[in-house]
This record gives C-alpha cells, structure tokens and sequence, in this order.
C-alpha cells in the first residue's frame, strides 16, 4: 500500500538568530542599578583588586635609556663640581680642558644614545614613563651641551 498523505506544513517564521533581550529594567526595579561585590576585608582568600604584574614586565628599552641618561648625568655633574679642584692641582689648565673637553664629547653622544633609545622605547605597547624621563634628560642634556659649546666659542671671539 502506499503512505497516508500529510497535510502540508504552515510555513513558520525563521526562529530568531539571537536570543531576544530581557526587557530593561526601569529606575524603580530591584536590578536598575546591581549591587557592587562585597569586599572580601584582610585574610579573606579572595582579593578586591588585581595584582600588579610579576617583576620584569615593563619595558626593559626604556629602563636601558633611562639608566644611561641618569648614569651620564651623574658624570657631568660630578665633573662640573670637581672641575675647580682639578683647576688648583699640579695637573695644568691645558690637561683639566682636554679632560673636560673628552667628558662633553662623550656625554653628548652617551646623551644621543639614550635619546634613540627613549624613542624607540616610547614606541612600543608598555611602559612609557622611564623612556619619558629618559628622553626629558638626555633631550635638555644634549642641548645644555650644545649651549656650552656654542657660548664658549662665542667668548672666544669676543
């Protein structure tokens, strides 16, 4: 024998692709406005705020650039405040002005050296204040340089 013929199927609309949203709650209902976790107090196992990362996260270019410029900066200051004591030694005019001389040269590299690395530092997604503060130091210790240099030729020719 042959199948029972089934009468067609009404055609239904297409089920919803995504769930429908609960109906939002107005400012009189209990959810408006939920209650923030408790705060779990001292000895509690559970915390209230995220730990900071592990050490050694951060951004090791700009700690390299910061360490650098701060190290040169140092150098430049302790040579500024000995220079008087290097000018009433034994040693000569001549020889406290080719050591102050090598020490201006070098800073002013050492100084650009921590610039480029301050920038490079700056431009990766971490950490940016030591590559800041390196760039502030090694930018006004570049330029202090160049001042100097340019002031004492000037009084050269005066």
């Amino acid at each position: 024998m042959s199948e029972p013929v089934q009468p067609p199927a009404a055609h239904l609309p297409a089920a919803p692709q995504y769930p429908a949203a609960p109906p939002y709650p107005g400012p009189g209902h209990p959810q408006a406005h939920p209650a923030a976790p408790p705060y779990p107090g001292p000895g509690h196992p559970q915390q209230a705020y995220p730990t900071t990362p592990a050490a050694g996260t951060g951004n090791p270019l700009g700690r390299a650039a910061f360490i650098i410029a701060i190290v040169t900066l140092a150098i430049n200051l302790f040579s500024s405040l000995a220079r008087p004591y290097f000018y009433t030694a034994s040693v000569g005019y001549d020889a406290v002005m080719v050591l102050d001389n090598l020490i201006g040269v070098a800073s002013f590299f050492v100084y650009g050296l921590a610039l480029v690395l301050g920038f490079i530092a700056v431009r990766r997604a971490t950490a940016h204040l030591l590559a800041g503060i390196a760039i502030g130091v090694a930018g006004a210790g570049m330029i202090g340089l160049a001042f100097t240099w340019i002031t004492v030729t000037l009084y050269r020719f005066l």
